[in-house]
């Protein structure tokens, strides 16, 4: 309750006047994965079940509805990075997570903004896998991100080049 009462704080606080800007919820931070969870963490999809993810993610969109903020979905924080997802970047269960994440927030707010990947920095294999899966899988997010890369312009260029690419 502590961590979405102060997002939804947050969020009332930016996207008013004067900033009137997006605010990107970090779904996963909400869900404990912020690095400081324990090693018997049950994570999303954990052997195939998706039930807890699926109630979580039903209580976050409700949660937010109910404070009538409009807010992005960044699904999952630095996949790439075993500290807040240890079960492997771009894995089946990720992509099980991803889609079902995805398919439950569009179910509930049908113009929610959904962001990711957020890898860690850029990488063009690891995009161009999520961009193929997630278009398969009718997943694609709104806002496609990362977080750090050595060349920003030419990481741009790159991925719009492999967006471009997926169609």
């Amino acid at each position: 309750r502590a961590r979405i009462n102060s997002a939804i704080a947050q969020a009332k606080r930016v996207t008013a006047a004067p900033y009137h800007a997006t605010y990107h919820l970090l779904v996963s931070d909400l869900y404990g994965a912020d690095t400081t969870q324990p090693s018997n963490t049950v994570y999303p999809c954990d052997n195939g079940n998706c039930s807890n993810w699926v109630s979580f993610i039903d209580q976050v969109v409700g949660d937010i509805q109910a404070a009538g903020v409009t807010v992005s979905y960044d699904i999952w924080n630095e996949p790439d990075g075993t500290g807040f997802w240890q079960r492997g970047v771009n894995s089946a269960q990720y992509f099980q997570m991803w889609d079902t994440a995805v398919r439950e927030i569009r179910r509930l707010s049908p113009s929610a903004g959904i962001v990711g990947p957020s890898y860690s920095g850029y990488n063009h294999s690891w995009l161009d896998q999520f961009l193929g899966q997630t278009k398969t899988d009718g997943t694609l997010p709104s806002v496609v991100n990362w977080h750090f890369g050595t060349d920003p312009a030419a990481d741009a260029a790159d991925a719009s080049s492999l967006l471009s690419a997926h169609g």
